[in-house]
């Protein structure tokens, strides 16, 4: 232990010190043979080895009681303290408009796919009306962030019928989500901890970060005139990117404080234990994509590969922009200390990046008011010099 935590020794410190402790030993003394194979050096690197190992674990042990640096199981107990728990895994759905031959049955589990062979299941039987529609909620195959899909784009079926002609998503698929990374989770706690769930700015956005699948939130509360062009004034607008919209309205009802006007082009009418209804609006928000190219040279890089490090710069580079909210600016600058964080990068050669793969620049990006800078390892071309 030290002044600034605990810092565990390396195999070469251990090492050392055993054979200084050999060497004062009564029965070995100065005269010990610490040759590369004799009995005793071999007897001293095992146990160098064994204490090196027991020292990490004790970092570990040490490490889970902060927030900032527990992992896994660690930091869910953590997380536990402060009333939240780690979001599991979830399934996208939406609704499908189907046309075709009038009283044709649909049965439950009918797989329909998008443009991305993404498969989804209808949840129940469903019979085409005399008007030649049927309207069925479908839920995807498998859970994940990936079967969340634009509007219009499942628009295939998996087993072709003559009697279904035509078939569309008039609304986005959307709740799908991987379980909830450690990063993720973090970040809630910390919020949690600044900000508890209430009508306050950031208790609601507290409250709608507990939403499977949420990754952004910004709320405007406008005067007059209004901040936002086209609402009307003194009203509020919250904008939510990811999560199923009709949990999010159900959240910003049980959140928001009485008397707030909300505005936005999403409307729900959530029931109230009273009876009454309280009507809840807000907007979704939106994603601009972000392409870079980068050139870096490498130093020694270990027992690692090439490709492993040009994912480790990737990975960083994303967890990175997971800090970001809605219409801020991204810092050409801190991009480059983003990538410098990697072990092996020594030099940085070439930076470049933008929201058009067409057009990349050496300059700041400013997000659209309501959007958050998204890319991904495609969008990030990574060159390894020499």
């Amino acid at each position: 232990m030290t002044l600034t935590g605990f810092k565990p020794k390396t195999y070469d410190e251990w090492l050392l010190a055993i054979q200084t402790e050999l060497l004062k030993a009564e029965n070995l003394g100065p005269d010990a043979d610490l040759s590369t194979g004799s009995y005793v050096e071999t007897f001293a690197e095992s146990l160098a080895r064994q204490l090196a190992e027991s020292d990490l674990t004790k970092q570990d042990l040490y490490d889970s009681r902060f927030v900032l640096l527990a992992e896994g199981v660690q930091l869910d107990r953590l997380a536990s303290n402060v009333g939240i728990s780690r979001n599991a895994a979830a399934y996208a759905t939406t609704k499908l408009l189907i046309k075709g031959v009038a009283g044709y049955v649909i049965d439950a589990e009918t797989m329909f796919s998008n443009n991305q062979d993404r498969y989804y299941l209808t949840e129940e039987e469903v019979t085409i009306g005399l008007d030649g529609t049927a309207t069925v909620k479908v839920d995807a195959e498998e859970t994940g962030e990936e079967y969340n899909c634009d509007a219009n784009t499942i628009t295939d079926q998996v087993t072709y019928v003559e009697e279904i002609t035509d078939v569309t998503n008039p609304t986005a698929a959307g709740g799908g989500a991987d379980m909830e990374t450690d990063y993720s989770l973090r970040r809630r706690v910390l919020m949690t901890q600044n900000a508890i769930k209430s009508p306050t700015p950031n208790g609601i956005t507290t409250a709608l970060f507990e939403v499977v699948g949420v990754r952004s939130v910004r709320h405007i509360v406008n005067s007059n005139p209004p901040q936002v062009t086209g609402d009307p004034a003194y009203t509020t607008h919250l904008y939510v990117l990811g999560g199923d919209e009709q949990q999010v309205a159900q959240t910003i009802s049980d959140n928001v404080a009485l008397g707030i006007t909300l505005t936005g082009d999403k409307k729900y009418d959530i029931p109230l234990d009273n009876g009454d209804v309280n009507h809840v609006a807000f907007s979704v928000g939106s994603t601009q994509q972000i392409y870079m190219s980068i050139s870096v040279d490498l130093g020694d890089i270990g027992e690692m590969t090439t490709d492993e490090v040009i994912q480790d710069i990737r990975d960083s580079i994303q967890a990175w922009m997971d800090e970001f909210n809605m219409g801020d600016k991204l810092k050409y600058t801190q991009l480059f200390g983003v990538i410098y964080d990697v072990e092996s990068v020594s030099n940085i050669t070439n930076l470049e990046w933008g929201t058009s793969e067409n057009d990349l620049k050496r300059a700041d990006i400013q997000l659209d008011n309501f959007a958050i800078g998204d890319t991904s390892d495609d969008e990030i071309e990574v060159t390894i010099n020499g």
